[in-house]
């Protein structure tokens, strides 16, 4: 035999562990020969596989290809219910029936995040845009949106921007990792209503009190930034 005498124990074959089996292969579980230092350790259940498919069953995240197979059907599946449940038409909103706050936050989300298209919304989540100072404010600007439904969730959104593990997935989302698309009534030149939102002309006396507000609200969440 050649080599050091300290690998001898690698060319014994695997230990048969009878109370475990593949789910894949129906095969009984095994495990390496332990070295002289490691004998005195208890076997761990990570270090059974399967003879036949390589499978650990004990693995947090195992890499024989039947479990690849699986993850990616399951992924298939999901991003399919994703798309089946964002792919519902809204009725678009009015741009002029928002209110002065959301007119703003559309505009700030518009000019960091709008896709050349001039439809689909980049998540903020991964970008280098600043929204607003605070989180707090960040996540008030995505909700007020998504409650006036002024933006919808894109049906093109990554998987990873869904808690997979809950009960009412994908319904739950994280707001700053999803695509969105703007939900709103364009006339028949497009421009012009992205030049309001973008170069805001809307404001008047009548939203004075409406504009302080939002500014102190910006104000005292630049001092807590």
């Amino acid at each position: 035999i050649s080599g050091p005498i300290s690998g001898v124990y690698k060319l014994f074959p695997p230990e048969i562990h009878p109370d475990y089996s593949c789910e894949y292969c129906n095969e009984f579980l095994v495990s390496n020969r332990p070295s002289k230092t490691m004998k005195s350790f208890p076997l761990r259940e990570r270090d059974l596989y399967c003879p036949i498919c390589g499978h650990k069953p004990f693995e947090i995240q195992c890499k024989c290809k039947n479990c690849l197979k699986k993850e990616q059907t399951l992924r298939f599946t999901q991003l399919k219910q994703i798309k089946e449940t964002y792919s519902k038409t809204l009725i678009p909103v009015d741009f002029w029936g928002l209110s002065f706050e959301d007119k703003v936050f559309l505009g700030a989300l518009c000019r960091a995040l709008l896709k050349e298209n001039m439809y689909d919304i980049e998540p903020y989540w991964g970008s280098e845009a600043v929204l607003a100072p605070t989180n707090v404010l960040c996540k008030k600007l995505y909700v007020n949106l998504i409650h006036s439904q002024a933006i919808a969730v894109s049906p093109q959104s990554p998987l990873e921007a869904f808690n997979t593990d809950r009960e009412d997935f994908p319904h739950t989302f994280f707001v700053d990792k999803v695509f969105y698309s703007l939900n709103l009534e364009f006339p028949p030149n497009k421009q012009d209503l992205f030049s309001v939102i973008m170069n805001p002309d809307y404001y008047s006396a009548e939203f004075a009190n409406d504009a302080l507000a939002l500014w102190k609200e910006i104000a005292v969440a630049e001092c807590i930034e």
